[in-house]
């Protein structure tokens, strides 16, 4: 038998004793502003989408005899389809670490060893290909319950996603520091950013096109320009400084030339936003010196 010091050492050293044949502990669960990165994109993409279906109806539908009647061509503004995709994607980016610890867990009970940049790179992946996939998946919804072609519901719903897919999977050295920490949005541009097309697409009060006529109501379809461009500029600005100063001056701009039959263009723009917050936020964190950022 030990002597007490000499079991007391062995003990600590994990030597001889029975807690180093037991189970890994289970992964700790994710960090609360990991919770809500993920959370919040997700809700605000579902809510997009639904006031979408909602609208589309409403804008192509009119009530004759007690029955609906569609007009002969449907009006979609599909710059809400677009962010919606768009908010998709960047919810399934942020829970790549979620992804990542899963993936982790499988290979140690299957007693396979795996570098951590082959699993953080196989999430990033999977996430990539579930955010394109749901998009998808809405696009046709969408186009079976309206009876619309199926092509121009995929166009804007996919390929406004091209850039940021691309950024979050080209290979890279890993960040230094922050783990998955590159791949979340500011949850202050995730809100303005839903909430500035939701009210663009409710400022958009009749649709009639036996007349080819599009009616809207200017002070709310230019207040939900205001709200989008200020997300898309806090989206990519990437200082604190000035950053709201930044997010007026771009919301005005947008207010000023978003279109009401081309909203999918100011939506492209916050594609684009997040494709370069993407690659900045790699770099700073992989290569550049430390800097003050927006979160």
């Amino acid at each position: 038998m030990l002597p007490p010091q000499t079991a007391a050492v062995f003990g600590a050293a994990g030597i001889g004793s029975r807690a180093s044949t037991s189970t890994p502990a289970a992964p700790a669960p994710p960090a609360m502003g990991r919770t809500w990165s993920i959370a919040v994109p997700g809700v605000a993409a579902l809510l997009l989408y639904a006031h979408l279906l909602y609208r589309i109806r409403a804008l192509n539908y009119q009530t004759t005899g007690g029955f609906f009647r569609r007009f002969d061509k449907l009006f979609i503004p599909w710059g809400a389809l677009t962010t919606a995709g768009i908010l998709a994607v960047v919810c399934a980016l942020s829970a790549s670490a979620v992804i990542a610890g899963a993936l982790d867990t499988g290979h140690a009970r299957g007693e396979l060893r795996v570098s951590p940049r082959v699993v953080s790179a196989s999430a990033v992946i999977t996430a990539a290909v579930v955010g394109v996939c749901l998009p998808a998946l809405g696009a046709w919804f969408g186009s079976a319950v309206f009876e619309d072609p199926i092509g121009p519901w995929l166009r804007w719903a996919l390929l406004p996603l091209v850039p940021i897919v691309v950024a979050a999977v080209v290979p890279s050295r890993a960040p230094r520091r922050g783990g998955d920490e590159w791949l979340r949005l500011p949850i202050s541009a995730t809100l303005l950013v839903a909430a500035g097309m939701i009210v663009v697409q409710q400022g958009i009060t009749k649709v009639l096109w036996d007349f080819g006529v599009v009616w809207y109501d200017p002070p709310v379809f230019r207040g939900g320009g205001l709200l989008f461009g200020a997300g898309v500029a806090l989206t990519v600005y990437p200082f604190r400084r000035y950053r709201w100063a930044f997010a007026v001056a771009l919301g005005v701009f947008v207010a000023a030339v978003i279109d009401v039959f081309h909203t999918e263009i100011v939506a492209v723009t916050f594609a684009v936003a997040v494709m370069l917050r993407l690659v900045h936020r790699r770099w700073q964190l992989t290569a550049g010196p430390p800097q003050e950022t927006s979160g």
